[in-house]
């Protein structure tokens, strides 16, 4: 009896061997067979597959997968235009395929051979690719973005706790060394004075809550970091999310206003940070965007730290520069040669990658190697499958900060643990192996990745330039223009419907819920049902302020409501990731684009009725 259920169990798994690897291999083959027919837009039909694999469990669920797949959103389509997503490089998934059985997890050498190595390979091509040097500085892949922010800002609550630790009554510093530490020490400082006190200070054994004596044996004032976080009003809910995980709390953050192109406004930020030392408020970090969520837009990182060398240097707090990159981060691919990988000579205009990168997004985007850290994910432009960001330091030594052991010791090399260092403990291996593989195939710069990244940022120029060239629709004695917002940065482009008979931002706000109602997918139609998808959002007035106003008034709205009685302006956003052209399948969205509005324009009247900024309710679509 016990013989023969270890024999049932037994067909679960691929085996000690490989011993059920031809039913493994069948299952798998239909699986991809149905996926390329859903591709293809054809119905999946069970009975028109490749053989069955032999067991009626797998062929059942193989059944079943197909058929709850058939109404997944379909990224990979040209008329996808919605958000981040697209088909991922073959090799990214062989890579993935290749780690699913043995399921390595990246914690410690001997769980994963070999993977920790592949990881510090992955880590020092991104930073390459980024500006940073592999040699002085550290990193490893997260599970995305968020995690990656989150890490970051750890890291820098981190360097304050390190001066408390230093101050009375072990340290070396008084409570006035310590008030002026905080304030005034840049990274660098901190982290060569706490090395050498770490260094010289006699080692203590872990007591019941202490861990071997690191940055939880400092006095009970630790838990109140002094300081605050400064960002732009476009940055992404992750860092609100990740202050609260980290203990600091979203007060701490301040909203630095954007300009006119969705870029943090550095006038703005020189006036924050001199507000700051005059109250005498230590910085714990400043963000940067390198391409933001709702806008593709990438902040001015070379003035901002600029401002902050500027501000410090006249007697301001020190500011530790955090560059979110999870989105723009592979434009840098554009900016490296493809032979020598040196940074390429700063353009006039557009580099020879076919697609133009306009001035400020290139003085940004050189800019990265001076960032203290870098957030970037591979699993956006990067083309991997989902699961895949990663975090890099400028300074290696940050990877102590957070150490729970005596690894803050650390110099250098691959080490033997990975979790002391990073947020998360277990990591799967098919994170990395999906990466390692995708930069094998196409290295990070212009001649490799950089060729499907400058055809996505080309397919986005393309957009913008078809949208705001289309010819007025006219329709039941009214008119709409199509309008971008901004050029774009990357690889969003923002975009609304504007009426050119007595522009009213209540009219608009509801003729965009409108198209965007119409271009969204829900899954409740088959995918081949769907010509176009797109996404949209709100550009809230709080958050945005007075950016909002040239912006409008640049695409011919009436701002006489705005903002008294406009919470929000409702605008469609489309998302072109696509490594592929496509002229004619934009060249058809926007006259689908100019259909849907001429239909709806006889609703005008009704649209007039519609409070501005409030809900809306909308007639189902047809």
């Amino acid at each position: 009896m016990r013989e023969r259920r270890a024999e049932t169990d037994y067909r679960f798994f691929l085996g000690p061997r490989a011993e059920n690897l031809p039913a493994v291999v069948a299952a798998t083959t239909r699986v991809l067979d149905g996926i390329a027919r859903l591709r293809a837009g054809e119905a999946v039909n069970p009975e028109e597959l490749p053989a069955s694999c032999g067991d009626p469990a797998l062929d059942a669920l193989v059944d079943d997968l197909l058929r709850r797949l058939a109404r997944s959103t379909p990224f990979t389509s040209p008329g996808y235009l919605a958000h981040m997503n697209t088909g991922v490089l073959v090799a990214s998934v062989l890579g993935t395929i290749a780690g699913l059985f043995p399921n390595p997890n990246v914690i410690v050498r001997e769980s994963a051979p070999g993977l920790l190595e592949m990881e510090a390979e992955v880590v020092r091509d991104l930073m390459t690719m980024l500006g940073l040097d592999p040699a002085a500085g550290w990193g490893y892949l997260t599970g995305g973005g968020t995690l990656a922010n989150q890490d970051a800002l750890w890291r820098a609550r981190k360097l304050k706790e390190a001066i408390l630790e230093m101050g009375p009554p072990d340290g070396p510093l008084s409570s006035r060394d310590v008030e002026e530490a905080l304030f005034r020490w840049t990274p660098t400082e901190v982290l060569e004075a706490y090395e050498t006190w770490r260094a010289r200070r006699p080692a203590r054994a872990p007591g019941p809550v202490l861990w071997r004596g690191h940055l939880d044996d400092a006095p009970p004032k630790l838990g109140e970091i002094p300081g605050v976080v400064l960002a732009p009003s476009t940055t992404h809910y992750s860092v609100e999310k990740a202050l609260d995980i980290v203990g600091l709390g979203r007060r701490r953050l301040i909203w630095v206003p954007v300009d006119a192109a969705f870029r943090l406004d550095t006038s703005a930020l020189r006036a924050t940070l001199r507000a700051l030392w005059r109250a005498r408020v230590p910085v714990l970090a400043v963000i940067a965007n390198v391409g933001t969520t709702e806008e593709g837009a990438v902040d001015p990182l070379d003035d901002v730290l600029a401002v902050c060398r500027e501000t410090r240097a006249a007697g301001g707090p020190a500011c530790w520069v955090h560059a979110d990159a999870a989105l723009g981060g592979y434009l840098a691919t554009l900016r490296r040669d493809g032979s020598s990988r040196d940074r390429l000579p700063r353009p006039d205009r557009s580099d020879d990658a076919g697609a133009p990168l306009n001035a400020p997004v290139v003085r940004a985007l050189d800019a990265l190697g001076e960032a203290d850290s870098v957030t970037v994910d591979p699993h956006k432009w990067g083309l991997v499958p989902y699961g895949a960001g990663a975090i890099l330091y400028r300074d290696r030594r940050m990877a102590g900060l957070t150490a729970f052991d005596a690894s803050y010791l650390w110099r250098g090399g691959v080490p033997e643990y990975a979790s002391p260092f990073t947020v998360e403990g277990s990591r799967p291996g098919t994170r990395v192996l999906s990466v390692w593989a995708a930069q094998r195939v196409l290295p990070l710069d212009r001649d490799g990745h950089g060729r499907l990244v400058a055809t996505a940022l080309a397919n986005a120029q393309r957009l913008a330039a078809l949208l705001d060239a289309a010819p007025a629709v006219e329709a039941h004695g009214h008119g709409v223009r199509l309008r971008v917002l901004t050029e774009p940065d990357s690889c969003i482009v923002t975009w609304l419907c504007v009426p050119t008979d007595a522009p009213s931002l209540g009219v608009a706000n509801a003729l965009n819920r409108m198209v965007a109602l119409r271009y969204r997918y829900d899954g409740q139609v088959p995918p081949d049902a769907q010509d176009y998808i797109v996404s949209s959002t709100d550009l809230e007035a709080a958050r945005y302020g007075d950016a909002l106003r040239p912006i409008l008034a640049r695409v011919g709205l009436d701002l006489a409501e705005f903002p008294e009685e406009a919470p929000s302006v409702r605008v469609l956003r489309c998302t072109l990731m696509h490594p592929w052209p496509l002229e004619r399948s934009l060249e058809g969205f926007v006259e689908s684009v100019r259909t849907t509005v001429a239909n709806l324009l006889g609703l005008v009247p009704i649209l007039r009725s519609v409070r501005v900024g409030g809900p809306t309710s909308l007639p189902a679509r047809q």
